[in-house]
Parts: C-alpha cells; structure tokens; sequence
C-alpha cells in the first residue's frame, strides 16, 4: 500500500509528500475526508480508494537544503500523537544526514542527488525520466510537458507511472502527438 500510495503522489504530483518536499513543511493530514480537496482534489479519492485515511508527510532538509520526505499512513482516521511526531523528526533528521553523506564526494566524484520520488541509493523511477525524454523528442514538447502527459495517461489508465514508462522505452506503447496539425495536412501545398 506504500507504494502505491507513493506512486500516486507522484503520478498526480500532488498530496502531502509533495507539499513536505516542496515547502518544506509537515503535512500531518488525520483525516482524508477532511483534507484540503481544492489543492489535492485527484490525490484525496486515490488515497481513499486504497483504503488510506490519515497521511503523514515529514520534510527531509537540513536548513535551506531539502532532500525529499518521510511519509507514513494509516487506515483509519486518527492524527499522531505528539510524542509519536516528535520521533518521527528525530527519526528525519537522522535520514536527512544519512541521505546527505551519502551525496558527498566518492573517490574525487560527487554522489548524484536523489531526485524527488526516487528511493535513495536505487534507480526506482529512472525509467520515468528516460520515457520523459523520449516523449519530449518523439513529441516535440518541453520536458514538463512531457512528464505531465506521463502522468495523465498513467492516471487516466489507472497504471503505476513506472509501469507506462517502461512501456514507452520498451517502445510497446506510443502517446498520440495531440499538437495542432498545420492547415492542409501534411505535406502542404
């Protein structure tokens, strides 16, 4: 259920992890039904519908740097009790430096950093970003653009974003070029 709860933050690029990543801010979310629908209106029935009703999302940064987030859930709807958030800020705080050493410098080569979504030390959504590429030149767009036709068609299909990509660089599945097509068809005249 992690997981698919994880993989629907980012196929929608929104929820509570994508709120601590970005704001870098705890997102402590006791009841679903209850959350904020105007700034999650996709990601609130997706959670509910795999049977999650509290989200936790705790920031992994250190100062003005930030690395990602923590995120647990629950199937019923109840918040965390104090002493439970503050182990879990320990428990960030510990991983942000984890997380950071391990971007330090190897061998006179720097570390690469995660890349939001990704698990650390894994490649987990690699194949994400590469379908990103080939969609950007098979369909002519900007990066952005391409991702988010990524995830619409992976949410719209009901299917894990990695699971599209893998089809797109497999090539065993194409997006449709959706861009105007000049007056006369092709070829002109």
């Amino acid at each position: 259920m992690s997981a698919r709860l994880d993989d629907l933050q980012f196929t929608l690029g929104e929820g509570p992890s994508t709120v601590a990543t970005r704001d870098g801010a705890l997102c402590l979310v006791g009841d679903l039904r209850h959350a904020p629908h105007h700034h999650w209106p996709a990601f609130v029935p997706g959670a509910t519908e795999l049977g999650v009703q509290s989200v936790f999302a705790f920031p992994l940064r250190l100062g003005a740097i930030r690395v990602g987030s923590m995120t647990g859930h629950r199937q019923e709807a109840r918040g965390m009790a104090e002493e439970a958030v503050d182990a879990a800020l320990m428990i960030c705080d510990a991983l942000t430096v984890f997380l950071l050493s391990a971007m330090r410098p190897h061998g006179g080569e720097a570390a690469p950093a995660p890349v939001q979504g990704e698990r650390p030390g894994g490649l987990h959504r690699a194949v994400v970003h590469q379908a990103t590429g080939m969609l950007s030149v098979d369909l002519g767009v900007e990066l952005t653009t391409a991702l988010d036709r990524l995830r619409a068609y992976a949410f719209a299909h009901n299917r894990p974003i990695v699971s599209v990509s893998r089809d797109i660089v497999a090539r065993r599945l194409r997006l449709p070029d959706d861009r105007p097509q000049p007056r006369g068809g092709r070829g002109g005249g």
